[in-house]
């Protein structure tokens, strides 16, 4: 992943924390962060610096 796109991850990650009731975790693999409201997924992140890959 290149830099933009640790950027764009790091800031979808930090919006959908800062919204109301939402739940986080690593339900499917630990490289897929997941947020959810009210039991809906809204946002899956692949987390690549986890496979070895640097942002």
């Amino acid at each position: 992943m290149n830099a933009a796109g640790g950027r764009l991850q790091d800031t979808a990650r930090q919006a959908a924390l800062a919204l109301p009731d939402v739940s986080h975790g690593y339900p499917f693999t630990p490289c897929l962060d997941v947020n959810k409201v009210a039991g809906k997924v809204f946002l899956i992140v692949t987390d690549d610096r986890m496979n070895g890959s640097s942002a």
